[in-house]
């Protein structure tokens, strides 16, 4: 804090009307880069731009993992990794305003993209400015409130508390998703490249400041190597101040900031740029007054004093003074290069335009990202909730509902505009009902489905189907008949659309044949004029019946019973009949005359 006052009081130091000394203090932080997950993604340059501006406010911005273990942010933070540790008594305090995240409602404290890993917490973070905080994944976090102070912990006894002015609901806390650091990251490394590449306009230590935007190329063996810097010239709004720091490839750095007095009116005007150099310790026991900006380094903070300005970076170490990320960076860069082209507004068409539940469409993407990495597909709206990205120019979408899709191009050094839009429809799939199931037998040899309860319509076409039945007549109809068994399947489709739907009906065979034995053929002669047939061989029990019949034999009795008595010869065929099932089955015998009569002559 001690540092602020000293700022307060220098705030109306003018000299001849203008400020005509500043002198710099740096801090220097340790960046990791991860190739894997952050690539260079831009080479062009931007006309005009805040490096700042996709932080959308918030005073500390990193796109991995944070570990707070120094005092105080007097600033909102957002982390898009995880909060990995926070020191007993780290407070988040005013200001956070003007809202760091517009349409929030209560402005954003702490925004944590990923989880927080309690075990790693030692005793209380506080947020006792007016603003609140969102956890991305609350895996192992519970959310509590007692009276006006809200808590969210878990393992190992750490916890944070909303303890500000304005209470927040325990059930707003677990939100994810409200901030796109990829988004951001393409832009402010798109950014990084342009701000490298501009011409020097001044040098160091004894730095002679012209009108507009003044440049500072140097490199970290460069700066360490300095005590005191001294700036003639005036830092405002209009005459902003870029440092480009060159770590010149080196995996790991450190820089201890020169003593130097500043002047606390030029702090939202200087950038201090690293780059190319994967992890940076800055010692800031003078304090560093101005922001920090080093989207592609990890970055720890050490030193006693603090650090007056906003901070960008990958991972994020705070283990020093306090952040004062209220300073904002205010002031607009201008871009050092031919400029960047943004994309165009895409042409958008599908095949199909209409889909049925299920089934996919591939959107077919005519336009030119120019200078931006990959088209952005969202639904809701342009920027809404984004679904996925693509560097051709088609992407395949599977909605469940009529669905409008809108495109654009994003990252790099391109500012995010307008979409193309387009809707995908999705038919709704006909009903089809194949009715109950059916039963044939022999009296009842066929059966007729009823598919009745199926979508109708003049776009509604049906048809029956069966790999082990049979269809005797009526397959496109909703009432088919079929006289074996077998799953019978009806198909229901809206010729509009294309979008069918299917349903099964099982015929089921009731009834075996009864077993019909007529047993052996019988033969009749002159000594034996009948024979007595047996059909003892067939089925019996008290539903079963029997019949012999005889086309040109003689049954002389017994012709419902096993053994009817015949005396012709002749074929005779037994019946035998379930009478519970009606089923029948039969078998024939032959009865054979032997022997002719002898002839008799009379005499005289």
């Amino acid at each position: 804090m001690a540092n602020l006052e000293l700022m307060n009081k220098l705030y109306n130091t003018k000299i001849g009307g203008a400020i005509a000394l500043l002198i710099f203090s740096f801090a220097f932080l340790g960046f990791v880069v991860n190739p894997g997950s952050k690539a260079d993604k831009s080479s062009s340059i931007i006309t005009s731009f805040n490096p700042f501006g996709p932080a959308q406010g918030f005073g500390a911005f990193a796109f991995g993992d944070v570990d707070l273990i120094g005092s105080e942010s007097e600033g909102p933070i957002a982390i898009g990794g995880d909060l990995i540790g926070f020191n007993n008594g780290y407070t988040i305090g005013s200001p956070v305003s003007p809202n760091p995240f517009p349409g929030s409602g209560t402005p954003i404290a702490l925004l944590i993209d990923g989880s927080v890993n309690w075990s790693g917490g030692a005793g209380e973070l506080r947020i006792t400015a007016e603003g609140h905080l969102k956890i991305g994944d609350c895996s192992g976090t519970n959310v509590t409130q007692s009276g006006n102070i809200t808590t969210a912990s878990g393992g190992g006894g750490s916890s944070i508390k909303v303890q500000g002015p304005v209470p927040q609901n325990p059930n707003t806390v677990c939100e994810s998703n409200l901030l796109d650091f990829d988004a951001a990251y393409s832009q402010m490394d798109g950014y990084s490249n342009d701000m490298s590449s501009c011409p020097a306009t001044a040098s160091l230590p004894n730095v002679n400041l012209g009108s507009g935007q003044n440049v500072i190329n140097t490199t970290l063996s460069q700066i360490s190597g300095i005590n005191s810097v001294n700036m003639n010239g005036t830092i405002d709004q209009n005459n902003p101040l870029i440092i480009n720091i060159d770590g010149q490839g080196a995996a790991n750095g450190s820089w201890t900031v020169w003593n130097s007095t500043p002047q606390s009116s030029a702090i939202q005007y200087v950038i201090y740029h690293f780059y190319n150099i994967d992890n940076l310790t800055i010692t800031a026991n003078n304090g560093l007054w101005g922001s920090v900006f080093a989207p592609n380094t990890n970055l720890t903070i050490s030193g006693n004093n603090n650090i007056e300005g906003q901070i960008v970076s990958q991972d994020l170490i705070d283990q020093g003074g306090e952040i004062h990320g209220h300073n904002n960076f205010a002031s607009t860069i201008d871009g050092c290069g031919s400029g960047c082209t943004d994309p165009t507004v895409p042409t958008l068409t599908a095949t199909p335009a209409t889909i049925c539940n299920g089934s996919s469409s591939t959107i077919t993407i005519s336009g030119s990202l120019n200078d931006a990495t990959d088209w952005h597909i969202y639904t809701g709206s342009c920027g809404g909730t984004q679904v996925g990205t693509t560097g051709s120019n088609t992407f395949t979408v599977s909605p469940t509902t009529t669905t409008t899709y809108y495109i654009r191009g994003e990252g790099g050094c391109v500012t995010p505009g307008s979409c193309g839009s387009i809707t995908i429809n999705v038919g709704n799939d006909p009903t089809a009902d194949a009715g109950s199931n059916g039963t044939i037998d022999c009296a009842n040899t066929s059966v007729t489905l009823d598919g009745s309860g199926s979508a109708s319509g003049a776009n509604i076409s049906y048809l029956w189907t069966t790999n082990d039945g049979n269809i005797v007549s009526g397959s496109t109809t909703l009432t088919p008949t079929v006289d074996a068994a077998g799953t019978y399947t009806l198909t229901v489709t809206n010729t509009n659309t294309g979008c069918s739907s299917t349903d099964n009906a099982v015929v089921n065979s009731q009834g075996n044949l009864p077993i019909a034995d007529a047993g052996s053929n019988g033969t009749i002669d002159c000594a034996n004029t009948s024979v007595t047939l047996d059909g003892s061989g067939s089925a019996s029990g008290a539903n079963i019946s029997y019949l012999w019949t005889t086309n040109d034999g003689n049954i002389v009795s017994g012709s419902t019973t096993l053994t009817p008595t015949v005396d012709a010869a002749g074929t005779y065929t037994l019946t035998v009949t379930d009478t519970n099932s009606g089923c029948t089955a039969s078998d024939n015998i032959t009865v054979i005359s032997d022997g002719t009569a002898p002839t008799v002559v009379a005499t005289a």
